[in-house]
């Protein structure tokens, strides 16, 4: 197992080499540059999806916090005890 991954480390540089000579065709560049561009947008979406859950989540959990006495918590999180929840609340 070793010797294959040191076959394909030692592999890296020549096949660098060889794509450096040669070069690439402009139809491959091009395709190349098309993928990146595409991908470059879906990271973007992406990352803006991720935003606006966070700030969704922030602004939730401030408005729950500023609301919390009209639903009968304290603004540590605490359920106020003189408030009934139901029938088995006088415990």
């Amino acid at each position: 197992m070793f010797k294959l991954i040191s076959l394909l480390l030692a592999a890296i540089p020549v096949f660098l080499f060889l794509r450096a000579v040669l070069g690439r065709s402009t139809s491959a560049k091009r395709a190349v540059s098309d993928f990146r561009r595409r991908m470059d947008y879906l990271v973007w979406a992406m990352l803006v999806l991720i935003a606006v859950g966070l700030v969704y989540s922030v602004v939730s959990y401030v408005s729950l916090w500023l609301h919390a006495p009209s639903l009968g918590m304290s603004k540590s999180g605490e359920v106020f005890r003189s408030l009934p929840v139901g029938p088995l609340s006088r415990v």
